[in-house]
């Protein structure tokens, strides 16, 4: 069966060890021919590290300072689609190829030493483009009593290396550990579709 065109959203959450980032995004199912479906997509990505802390040895429940990081960025993807059918949606295998455009960020607070106030010290950022695979692994339902509404749910492997970026953070004025990530990972993914052409 042939279909035209039909949109979706879709919410991306990291389930590896870390939990460290997720995205949203939208994307075109450009059309449907029995078992391949193409799709694009861009979506937003975002995630930050938990604070590094350095705290006061005579008082430990004073921070003298800490730093902050994460990373951010937009997600280009291409993808051809591969389903199997079956009445009430279709299973899909999603095999997919990505371009990254991430920064990565870091800041410096120190604890002005009278009233708890932490003042920015130091920013410091990088910027690169990445491109890789991942691979997505679900399953398509559609929804009761509509014609053009289907929710789907998945499995994704991503081997996103902005990451690296982390590692080309270094501030210039203080000797402050800057941690970093590693973006390859495991997430669950849900979409919804919406088919303004097809009747079921």
């Amino acid at each position: 069966m042939h279909s035209l065109s039909r949109e979706y959203l879709q919410i991306f959450l990291d389930i590896g060890e870390n939990k460290f980032y997720s995205s949203f995004g939208l994307g075109v199912e450009l059309f449907k021919f029995k078992f391949i479906a193409p799709e694009v997509s861009i979506e937003y990505m975002g995630g930050s590290l938990e604070n590094q802390e350095t705290t006061d040895p005579e008082n430990p429940r004073v921070n003298l300072n800490f730093t902050s990081a994460g990373i951010n960025g937009f997600i280009y993807s291409a993808a051809p689609k591969l389903i199997s059918s079956f009445d009430d949606g279709s299973a899909f295998l999603i095999p997919k190829f990505s371009l990254a455009h991430a920064e990565a960020y870091a800041a410096y607070f120190e604890n002005d030493g009278a009233d708890q106030y932490y003042l920015r010290r130091e920013h410091v950022s990088a910027k690169d483009t990445f491109y890789y695979l991942s691979v997505d692994l679900g399953i398509e339902l559609y929804l009761p009593d509509s014609d053009s509404w289907s929710m789907a749910i998945y499995l994704s492997y991503t081997s996103n290396p902005s990451g690296k970026l982390f590692d080309k953070l270094e501030f210039e004025n203080y000797d402050a550990y800057i941690p970093g990530e590693n973006l390859e990972t495991v997430g669950l993914g849900l979409r919804l579709y919406y088919d303004p052409f097809e009747k079921r």
